[in-house]
């Protein structure tokens, strides 16, 4: 068994189980094609090398996967077992890999956090406190609006999202972090700048500036809800991508806008931000359900702390754990 300092032995052993990953890959385009002919075609090999790489695969399992029939085959009950759990079992494995070549590397493993520019200081902080702890990891940030770190986090492509959207999708899971209250976001020179808050009806006669729907829907649509609740329909005088450009848009005089800002984490010179009667902004931590990893587990453990600090120190409303939770997925300490 390789040791973790040991790089040259760990690129052995990965290259030796890659072999096994490869006919694994093997055989899903079979199975999804049932035509080894078309299958050779999808991997670019020669259909001879596809069959021998199939019966290394049945060989090494004692098991049929599949049977012929004509000029196509199609699979056993071993083969639709093999079927089901493989893309599961690849995951892992690129996982284990992911850290072993890290570990070689000197590194303790990669984790990739992406969060709502509203949540950048509370992400920030628990990101000061976890290095302490973790020194080695590295640690890809990025920021987003919900739509985008959702589909990554979906897609594999990050490990930890900070969303207001956590509609329920069935390979992610989300914990309530800390309320913070909404702003409006109006020039310094507007005549509301110095209120000490707003509430929409204060903004019937404002030009506002917003982000595309597809990229936060939540956000976008409690704003439109919140005009008209207040009985006006909003103008909606510009767009542009993410929080920052909203409010360098408003410096620049095109409107105001609702931003997520109690947190601290947007801000722009030439830009006043006003909290709005009793408007509140939930954050939420995602990840798919079923990361177990234990960088993952304490990131959001100290992320969970960091937020329950700020919540306590604003004098709000901390939920409980039981209530926190979206998920029956367990937190556990990190080792």
């Amino acid at each position: 068994m390789p040791t973790c300092n040991d790089r040259n032995t760990i690129n052995r052993y990965v290259q030796h189980i890659s072999g096994d990953t490869r006919l694994l890959r093997y055989f899903l385009v079979a199975a999804e094609e049932l035509h080894f002919g078309r299958a050779a075609e999808r991997l670019h090999i020669a259909q001879p090398s596809l069959s021998r790489g199939i019966h290394s695969l049945e060989e090494a399992l004692g098991v049929e996967l599949f049977v012929r029939v004509g000029r196509s085959v199609r699979l056993t009950r071993a083969g639709e077992v093999l079927q089901r759990s493989a893309p599961q079992a690849l995951e892992e494995l690129s996982r284990i890999f992911e850290e072993c070549r890290a570990a070689g590397l000197g590194q303790l493993g990669h984790l990739s956090v992406s969060f709502l520019p509203s949540a950048r200081v509370l992400v920030l902080e628990a990101v000061e406190h976890y290095r302490r702890r973790h020194g080695a990891i590295h640690l890809a940030l990025d920021e987003a609006l919900d739509e985008h770190q959702l589909a990554d986090l979906a897609a594999g492509r990050i490990d930890i999202a900070v969303v207001r959207d956590r509609r329920q999708r069935p390979s992610l899971s989300f914990q309530r972090l800390i309320d913070a209250r909404l702003c409006v976001a109006l020039p310094l020179s507007h005549p509301l700048a110095r209120s000490s808050e707003l509430s929409y009806a204060d903004l019937s006669s404002e030009d506002f500036v917003l982000w595309p729907r597809h990229e936060s829907p939540d956000g976008f649509d409690r704003v439109i809800a919140g005009c008209r609740h207040a009985g006006f329909e909003p103008n909606v005088a510009a767009e542009t991508s993410g929080a920052q450009m909203v409010a360098a848009l408003v410096a620049a005089g095109l409107g105001v806008s609702v931003l997520g800002s109690g947190l601290g984490g947007i801000v722009q010179p030439g830009v006043a931000f006003v909290p709005l009667r009793d408007e509140r902004d939930t954050l939420y931590v995602g990840w798919r359900t079923r990361d177990k990893t234990s960088l993952r587990i304490a990131f959001v453990e100290m992320l969970s702390a960091v937020a329950a600090r700020r919540q306590t120190a604003n004098g709000q409303r901390v939920e409980s754990k039981s209530e926190q939770r979206m998920t029956p997925t367990s937190l556990t300490p990190a080792t």
